[in-house]
């Protein structure tokens, strides 16, 4: 696992990089992409990650001593396990723009999806008035609360 984190660790400000640019719905995707057996291993595999739907891939300009090529030789670095575990490390990541992409976080977050652990994030809604919705959560096993007044015998449950 120190392989995988160390990984993670230098291809934080890739991702992070990329999150700037093309927004976190994109990167998120690409980061799904990586366990995605149709993104063959090789050269230019970073640039294919993030490919859009419509098959063309977006322009990044690398910064601050980033070379794709190292990117390319990371995630080619990395077994299949260890790609699906650092996908949902980054997907966990880009989905917490409460902290600033911080590659520290990341690295907690590898640490979890090594372990097997799952990262939630709880969340307190209310809902009032007819009709109104809560959205307890939003994902795989999603719950949704409808609210809202009228008499309870009415409704079901």
């Amino acid at each position: 696992m120190s392989e995988l984190l160390h990984i993670s660790a230098e291809l934080a400000p890739y991702f992070a990089t990329a999150a700037g640019v093309f927004g976190t719905a994109l990167a998120t995707t690409a980061a799904q992409r990586i366990t995605d057996e149709s993104v063959m291993r090789g050269p230019g595999v970073f640039r294919r990650i993030f490919r859009r739907d419509d098959g063309s891939e977006p322009a990044l300009d690398l910064t601050d001593g980033l070379e794709e090529s190292r990117a390319d030789e990371l995630l080619n670095a990395l077994g299949t396990a260890e790609r699906e575990q650092l996908a949902r490390a980054l997907i966990a990541w880009l989905r917490e723009r409460d902290s600033g992409l911080d590659p520290d976080r990341l690295l907690e977050l590898v640490r979890s999806a090594a372990s097997g652990t799952t990262h939630t994030t709880t969340y307190n809604v209310t809902s009032r008035g007819a009709g109104s919705l809560a959205v307890g959560s939003v994902g795989e096993g999603a719950v949704f609360h409808l609210g809202g007044g009228g008499d309870r015998s009415s409704r079901e449950s």
